[in-house]
């Protein structure tokens, strides 16, 4: 969405915008997001504008559809579409036009199908972790399943924090919307990072064993952070080493969240909802129907899970 020359928005157009942003803010959305919203918005009210509308309270259904030929038109790329698309049917549902956000649906083809988490079992994830090339990546693939974390919060790890986590097991991250949790990664992972830290110190580099970030190379070549580019290779090739095509970071988590949650079920005497709960503070979820999605289709059809969800303070 960048490098286009861009008129004022008018000042009717930005009233109601924040609002809805601080609202955004709220609920827990970052910074960027924030700010990619704002630009989405922006984009979308100088459509409007040009159409004899003069605020999101005049849009129609026939001008929201007519939206996605016009970025269409303008060279704008799928995903940037789609991400129009989703900020400006929120704003106009948070304002109450449900008919103008109804056709507000832009379907490029960039998110039509959502990917079905892969579903891996504890034997498939050691086995990834035994096959690791390395002591990075072995650490990779065992803190993020260990501790179920997103693949941003393990990147945003820094040393400091990674020697606490090999040396406890556990430690306070920054998860989604700058919230700290406790994140747990039990022994067996804690040890593959103690060797991995030890992997790095070993390699005598001053660049390497000062870098303030946990995750770096250890290899040959000139030192650099671990990009998220190369941790999603990193993931995807320890799928290809035991025959799982195709996993990604985040079913890391999923497989996290469930066998977390049929381990509680079957060695601890606790109702359901008490699992439910832990798993959502492990996972730093607000709304305990997030962490639904991440457990079993048969957990899910629980009523006893269900009325708990319903009681629970952090259900909207």
């Amino acid at each position: 969405m960048g490098g286009r020359t861009a008129a004022p928005v008018p000042d009717p157009w930005l009233e109601p915008v924040g609002p809805y942003l601080d609202r955004l803010r709220i609920l827990g959305r970052s910074d960027a997001t924030i700010a990619n919203y704002r630009a989405a918005l922006n984009t979308a009210a100088r459509f409007f504008a040009g159409r004899a509308c003069f605020g999101w309270q005049d849009i129609t259904p026939t001008h929201a559809q007519s939206l996605a030929g016009h970025l269409l038109r303008s060279g704008y790329s799928r995903n940037s579409m789609a991400a129009i698309g989703v900020a400006v049917r929120g704003l106009l549902r948070h304002l109450g036009r449900h008919a103008a956000a109804d056709g507000a649906i832009i379907r490029t083809g960039a998110y039509t199908r959502k990917r079905q988490p892969y579903r891996l079992e504890p034997e498939h994830v050691a086995a990834m972790i035994e096959a690791a090339p390395d002591a990075l990546q072995r650490a990779l693939l065992a803190v993020l399943y260990g501790g179920g974390l997103r693949l941003s919060e393990a990147l945003a790890l820094t040393l400091e924090q990674g020697r606490q986590l090999a040396a406890r097991g556990q430690g306070i991250i920054m998860g989604k919307g700058k919230a700290e949790r406790l994140c747990i990664i039990g022994r067996p992972a804690a040890a593959d990072l103690a060797a991995y830290l030890e992997a790095r110190k070993g390699t005598g580099r001053p660049r390497v064993v000062a870098a303030p970030y946990l995750w770096t190379n250890i290899g040959p070549g000139p030192w650099h952070r671990l990009s998220e580019y190369t941790a999603r290779a990193m993931v995807k090739a320890a799928g290809l080493r035991v025959g799982l095509p195709g996993v990604l970071p985040h079913d890391f988590r999923h497989a996290f969240a469930r066998h977390l949650y049929r381990g509680i079920g079957e060695n601890i005497d606790a109702p359901g909802d008490v699992g439910l709960d832990l798993v959502r503070r492990m996972l730093g979820h607000a709304n305990p129907e997030t962490t639904l999605i991440y457990l079993d289709a048969s957990a899910g059809a629980d009523p006893d899970l269900r009325r708990a969800i319903a009681h629970h303070p952090g259900a909207r």
